[in-house]
C-alpha cells in the first residue's frame, strides 16, 4: 500500500498540468518564429582588401574602381555592404513613386561620406559615362557651405541652358588650367540626376570672379567654361518652370 502511495505520488510529481503545455507550446512557437525572423533578416557583411586604389572582393573574385570624382550616389544605405581596411562601402540606388530602388551591389558600392561619397564599379559590369553622355534629367542646386544636399530644382529649361552651354563650348573656351582660375569664388554646386544612370548624380560646380562673370566647371572633364547671366542668373531666382 505503501509502495502504491508513494508511486502515485511521483506520478503526480511529474504529471504536466494543461496550462503548463500550453506555455510550453506558445514559447516553442515564438523560438520558432525568433528563429525564422533572424534567418530572414540575417545580412553577412562581406570583408574586402583596398589596395592600389582599389577594392577586392575575394569571395566572388570582383575588383571594384573608383568613378571619376564628378560623380556620387543619389542614395546610400544605413547598412554596409562590405567593410576593409579602408572604411566601409554602401548599397546605393535612387528613389522612384517612394520607393527605394537599390542597385546591384556586385556592380555598384560607394563610400560612406555623407556629403557625396566615391562610387566604386565592377568594370566587368558597368561602364561609367563620359559627362557629355550622362543623359541627364533633372538638376538641383546645392550650397557648399555645408552638406552638399539639394536646395532647389532647376526647371528643365534652365538645366538644358546650362549644360547645353557647358558641353557646347569650344576647347579654346576652356579656362581650366590656365591660372585664370585662382581668384575665383565657388557659388554652388550642381547634382544632375540621369534617366539613365538612376542611382548617380553627375556634378558640377559654378563660380564667380571678381569682375562679376560666371563659370561652369568639372574636374573630370577638366573644363571651365565662362556663361553668361543668361544661363547662369535664372539658377538664383524663383523658377516658374518647375
Amino acid at each position: 500500500m505503501k509502495k502504491s502511495n508513494k508511486a502515485n505520488k511521483r506520478r503526480e510529481k511529474f504529471n504536466f498540468k494543461p496550462w503548463l503545455i500550453v506555455l510550453c507550446v506558445i514559447l516553442l512557437l515564438f523560438g520558432v518564429i525568433g528563429a525564422m525572423y533572424l534567418a530572414e533578416n540575417y545580412r553577412k557583411v562581406y570583408t574586402f582588401t583596398y589596395q592600389n586604389g582599389e577594392y577586392y572582393f575575394k569571395e566572388k573574385d570582383i575588383t571594384y574602381v573608383s568613378a571619376p570624382m564628378c560623380y556620387t550616389y543619389v542614395l546610400k544605405s544605413k547598412e554596409n555592404y562590405a567593410k576593409s581596411n579602408r572604411g566601409n562601402l554602401y548599397y546605393m540606388g535612387y528613389k522612384l513613386d517612394e520607393e527605394v530602388h537599390m542597385s546591384s551591389p556586385e556592380v555598384l558600392l560607394t563610400t560612406d561620406i555623407e556629403s557625396g561619397g566615391i562610387i566604386y564599379y565592377n568594370p566587368e559590369l558597368f561602364t561609367v559615362p563620359q559627362t557629355d553622355k550622362f543623359d541627364w534629367d533633372k538638376a538641383y542646386l546645392c550650397s557648399v557651405d555645408g552638406p552638399a544636399y539639394a536646395t532647389q530644382e532647376l526647371g528643365s529649361a534652365t538645366t538644358d541652358r546650362l549644360l547645353s552651354a557647358y558641353f557646347s563650348a569650344e576647347d579654346s573656351e576652356n579656362l581650366y588650367g590656365t591660372g585664370d582660375t585662382v581668384s575665383m569664388k565657388l557659388l554652388k554646386e550642381i547634382r544632375v540626376s540621369s534617366s539613365t544612370y538612376k542611382s548617380m548624380y553627375m556634378i558640377l560646380d559654378l563660380y564667380t570672379d571678381e569682375k562679376g562673370s560666371y563659370y561652369i566647371s568639372s574636374s573630370y572633364d577638366q573644363r571651365f567654361i565662362k556663361t553668361d547671366e543668361t544661363v547662369f542668373a535664372p539658377m538664383f531666382e524663383e523658377d516658374d518652370e518647375k
